[in-house]
């Protein structure tokens, strides 16, 4: 819904987008009204027009049942509730409330009372309901702005609801992804492994290692245990603060990796291990980040061990004659 205004410097007039609560009472609104006979709808049409609300809808039922059967056929901006019977009280608006929502129905609901206890009003809150204390009920000069109040209320609601429901959609992409790369990785280390030992690969589904020559990789070596919990602490630590003040730790372990005799490639077998225990201890945060940093991690760690290697045997062969 658009609304006109005059730029208050140059007099020219300007289109300017009304917030989304006010171009919906511009646009109509639809409204069931709940009573034990049918009440003017004069006061509640009047509120509406000073508003700007065009061509507004009130439907009138007179029972809980009636109510039931029109939020089931269709749904309505607002439902406001008044006296079920003559003797009614709070209690029974109450019900009434728990049967709509029961019914999935998440409606905005407005209640008319004249009067109810603080457990009620806590009840009440329970269902999302507003509450207009009021002798007057259906004459409240309040009672437009209380019914506005609840629709704001709800559509906020359901845009927390909608937003939680896509974060959450988000989560399990992200895990979905941080899993099918883990499971890559793992498939490269088995070629590496089987390509080692001369077995091959399955010609049906060849791997990405499929054209590389057979090599020979040494044997898995024995780790000490403190390794595998310093390599946990620097993945944390390289997770949360990046290579930048790392870069020597790096090295220290790349050294340690060298002097153990751990090939890249298990060094990369470490390196997954450990990153599938931190992903598995994320629970429902986010992976993207902790995938991105940990490839980082396992790229840079590589690296320095080949320097490692490179360095020791261009340290044999000058010393060699």
């Amino acid at each position: 819904m658009l609304q006109t205004s005059a730029h208050p410097v140059n007099g020219l007039r300007t289109e300017v987008h009304a917030p989304p609560a006010e171009a919906h009472w511009l646009s109509g609104v639809r409204l069931l009204c709940v009573d034990s006979q049918q009440r003017s709808s004069i006061n509640l049409a009047l509120q509406l027009d000073a508003a700007g609300c065009i061509d507004p809808e009130i439907q009138w039922v007179t029972s809980a049942a009636d109510a039931l059967f029109a939020l089931r056929e269709e749904s309505f901006d607002c439902v406001i509730v008044g006296r079920l019977s003559e003797q009614a009280e709070p209690r029974e608006s109450l019900e009434l409330l728990q049967s709509i929502r029961m019914g999935g129905c998440d409606d905005p609901l407005v209640v008319l009372v004249s009067g109810a206890a603080d457990l009620l009003w806590g009840e009440f809150a329970e269902h999302e309901a507003e509450l207009l204390t009021a002798p007057a009920r259906w004459e409240s000069r309040s009672l437009l702005s209380v019914i506005r109040r609840a629709m704001h209320r709800m559509q906020v609601l359901r845009e927390n609801q909608r937003f939680l429901a896509a974060e959450r959609q988000r989560l399990m992409r992200d895990r979905d992804e941080a899993e099918h790369l883990l499971h890559q990785q793992r498939q490269i280390l088995s070629e590496l492994e089987q390509l080692a030992s001369g077995t091959g690969l399955s010609p049906q589904r060849p791997g990405p290692l499929a054209n590389f020559a057979p090599s020979s990789l040494p044997a898995r070596p024995q780790l000490p245990p403190e390794l595998g919990a310093y390599y946990q602490e620097l993945l944390r630590n390289y997770v949360i603060m990046g290579t930048g003040s790392l870069a020597g730790e790096i090295s220290k372990l790349a050294n340690m990796l060298a002097d153990a005799d751990v090939s890249p490639g298990h060094a990369l077998e470490l390196h997954l291990q450990h990153v599938e225990r931190l992903v598995l201890g994320l629970g429902n945060r986010s992976t993207r980040h902790v995938m991105a940093r940990a490839d980082l991690l396992a790229l840079e760690l590589v690296m320095r061990l080949g320097e490692c290697y490179q360095a020791r045997a261009s340290h044999r062969s000058r010393v060699t004659p």
